[in-house]
């Protein structure tokens, strides 16, 4: 799949998408219908480019197409699926140790 590309299937009212952004991106609904519809989003980003020395930051606009799906899934996204993401990044089972304590011992 390239960047954009859409794959939809549907089946007893239940709607499973496939979105490649950067990563492929799963979803399943059946809140919406198998029609696939694509919005048209602008987004400004920070483009960082080095003249020389000084490094100059420039607003760029991108302009994406994403399924509708998605779009009101980053609409409506609680604090929980927020935390969650963030929580998975770090591992809870591993133990801290303090440094001091292995130069002293």
């Amino acid at each position: 799949m390239r960047q954009g590309d859409v794959a939809v299937k549907f089946c007893n009212g239940m709607t499973a998408l496939c979105w490649k952004d950067k990563r492929q991106v799963y979803m399943l609904t059946n809140m919406h219908s198998p029609r696939n519809k694509l919005i048209t989003e602008e987004r400004k980003r920070f483009l960082k480019k080095f003249d020389g020395d000084v490094s100059l930051c420039e607003k760029e606009k991108l302009t994406t197409t994403k399924p509708k799906i998605v779009a009101d899934y980053n609409k409506h996204m609680g604090y929980v699926d927020l935390g969650d993401r963030m929580a998975s990044t770090y591992s809870f089972a591993r133990r801290t140790r303090k440094w001091t304590k292995k130069i002293i011992l």
